[in-house]
């Protein structure tokens, strides 16, 4: 008897802890305890602006944070507001008004605690004047910033999320290193200057600056005709083009925008382009410099002979080569151009009712250089 009723005990207690899940004991303490808060980051009378922003401190056990700021409230999570902080979202207030900042904290048993401070609204941003704010900057530039606000605590120069230069009393004047920037700043908007006051009220005035480190840019032909000539370049930058030199050879033979030189025969030469502009940079353009003194070869290749009898549409074809390429071939009727063609296949057609009983018809080729070639005229009759 002993040993069933021990038994039906050991059932009945595998059957009380099947249901409840634990050993039937008495229940335990709920969780009552608010998590502590040490402050809301604020002092009381602190000046706070429209886009105040603070930090509050509290309990590792905490989980959410709740703002009361004016009646409005917001929610958010505490790993988030231990690194990031909280804005004050101040946007409804009005300016030179007391407000006050009610910061909860919440534990995972939904516990809470809470602390408010009474600050002062100051919601009026700063103004300033830039100078400069746009234009042309090089090397190490400085921006003066002039303000009748008393109250400024910090002027930036910042761009694609980082601040690089600042200055925290005045005169506010900010030293901008230039050498690390683009250009220009087509995408993502230029650098800009931010005036933020103690209240953390800020004003934003946009540059349209054009960056200018590098010497002028230069754009020279590779090929020129023989002879003695005049021979130049194309310059640009940004800042204006101080002084030029041009070397031919090895030797210096000009210090303008172009240069007059007896280029002689067909050959190749060792050009050097040095530019400075007025910021002092500089560049160097070397060209092999190629001289054509040579004309092209024209033929014709089609046509009535010389002295033939012609009437109505007349077609007279061309053929023309040369080593840089044949500019365009020309028709001349009694010395005057009546047509060109700058396609390879020339070909031309003369309406022979324009012009006298006895007329001369001759062809023209220019190469790329402006060397030329005539073909013997022919002389026909209608």
């Amino acid at each position: 008897m002993r040993t069933l009723r021990t038994a039906a005990i050991a059932a009945l207690s595998v059957l009380l802890t099947l249901a409840t899940g634990t050993p039937a004991f008495a229940d335990e303490p709920a969780d009552t305890t608010p998590p502590e808060i040490y402050s809301t980051g604020l002092v009381e009378g602190q000046l706070l602006g429209l886009f105040g922003h603070f930090t509050p401190t509290f309990a590792d056990d905490v989980t959410s944070v709740t703002t009361d700021v004016g009646g409005k409230t917001r929610s958010l999570n505490a790993a988030w507001v231990r690194e990031h902080g909280i804005g004050a979202w101040l946007y409804s207030s009005r300016n030179d008004t007391d407000v006050d900042i009610t910061v909860r904290v919440y534990d995972k048993a939904f516990n809470h605690s809470e602390l408010t401070t009474r600050v002062h609204m100051e919601l009026i941003a700063p103004t300033a004047v830039v100078t400069p704010l746009s234009g042309v900057v090089h090397d190490t530039t400085t921006i003066n910033v002039t303000t009748q606000d008393t109250d400024v605590a910090e002027v930036t120069l910042e761009w694609n999320n980082q601040v690089y230069s600042r200055a925290t009393s005045a005169p506010w004047t900010l030293t901008w290193d230039t050498s690390t920037f683009p250009r220009t700043f087509p995408h993502l908007g230029g650098p800009f200057v931010r005036v933020s006051d103690k209240p953390g009220n800020f004003t934003v005035y946009s540059g349209d600056y054009t960056v200018d480190n590098v010497g002028p840019e230069v754009t020279v032909g590779r090929i020129t005709s023989g002879g003695r000539h005049r021979f130049g370049a194309t310059f640009t930058d940004e800042s204006g083009v101080d002084h030029v030199e041009w070397w031919i050879n090895g030797a210096l033979v000009s210090t303008a925008a172009t240069v007059e030189y007896g280029f002689g025969r067909s050959r190749p030469l060792d050009v050097v382009i040095k530019a400075w502009d007025r910021n002092g940079h500089g560049s160097t353009t070397p060209v092999t410099l190629q001289v054509d003194a040579d004309a092209p070869t024209l033929a014709i290749s089609s046509g009535p002979r010389n002295g033939a009898k012609v009437k109505g549409i007349v077609k007279i074809g061309a053929k023309a080569a040369d080593k840089n390429g044949v500019a365009e071939v020309q028709l001349l009727i009694n010395g005057k151009v009546v047509a060109t063609d700058t396609r390879a296949g020339y070909a031309f057609s003369i309406n022979t009712k324009n012009y006298p009983k006895k007329f001369k018809v001759q062809l023209r080729a220019y190469d790329r250089v402006g060397n030329e070639v005539v073909t013997s005229a022919r002389t026909w009759h209608r």
